[in-house]
């Protein structure tokens, strides 16, 4: 049975399809806090920065466990940084190269804040979503050091399908997807796969024994190296394609994946 189970936030963990109210399930907590209590670790794995993951840990109850952010680019446990991976000088020059000429909006993240050259329509739904202001900047933001994550929304799935061609040939990064219109770029030692990988191996824990419960693409990572790979009722076909599957996500589906794999019980 899983000892150790990695939950993305968005669309998994949390109920974020309707734009003016997010929630977390109570089924999921309720099965979340009864997991902790038989001993099994229970981590966030998401794409989000670490202080809009910690609110949602609150709220699950899991703020003391470990913290999986930034699609694996950084690693916490309470204030201390087990791991972080940043996109290095060369990488952002070439990154910030294709965003300029054209004329992709994109987000930039270090640590605990993240900056935009201009806030446009698209900043002010995610600055909803996730709780946190952007800091718009300017050109400034084209000369940012250490930089975590780079995360560009586009309008439509062929504008996000179309900017992210652009940017598969620099050498040492990762270009995934996670909603259906964001694109997020890390180095390629930063993915929800190799920080659960860390983890299992901190907490000395067999992978075959892990579980990974997500929906969307930057979930695969994880979902490949699990030896209980949990997808989401509404993600698409090419994320479920010989993974386990389990309820929607307004329908508890994280409670009943944990319920069935951690406590081999069949939810009614």
């Amino acid at each position: 049975m899983a000892q150790l189970v990695c939950i993305d936030i968005d669309g998994t963990l949390m109920d974020t399809s309707n734009s003016e109210h997010f929630y977390i399930p109570q089924d999921n907590i309720n099965t979340i806090q009864k997991a902790l209590k038989k001993g099994i670790h229970v981590c966030i794995s998401t794409g989000r920065m670490r202080n809009s993951a910690i609110k949602v840990a609150e709220q699950a109850g899991i703020q003391n466990e470990y913290l999986i952010c930034y699609n694996g680019a950084m690693i916490c446990h309470g204030n201390e940084t087990i791991f972080e991976s940043e996109i290095n000088k060369e990488q952002l020059e070439k990154i910030n190269k294709i965003i300029k000429e054209n004329n992709i909006y994109a987000q930039f993240y270090i640590r605990d804040e993240y900056f935009v050259e201009r806030k446009i329509d698209l900043t002010e739904s995610y600055e909803k979503k996730i709780g946190i202001k952007a800091q718009e900047i300017g050109e400034n933001v084209f000369h940012l050091n250490k930089v975590t994550k780079i995360l560009s929304i586009a309008h439509s799935k062929d504008e996000k399908i179309k900017w992210m061609q652009l940017f598969t040939d620099i050498d040492g990064i990762v270009v995934t997807e996670s909603q259906s219109t964001f694109i997020e770029i890390t180095r390629n030692d930063a993915t929800k796969g190799h920080a659960v990988k860390t983890l299992a191996q901190i907490l000395n824990i067999n992978l075959k024994n892990l579980m990974a419960i997500g929906d969307a693409m930057n979930d695969i990572p994880m979902l490949d190296v699990a030896g209980y790979p949990v997808v989401m009722g509404q993600a698409e076909d090419r994320v479920k394609e010989g993974r386990l599957v389990t309820d929607r996500c307004e329908n508890s589906g994280v409670a009943k994946a944990i319920q069935k794999y951690c406590f081999n019980e069949t939810s009614h």
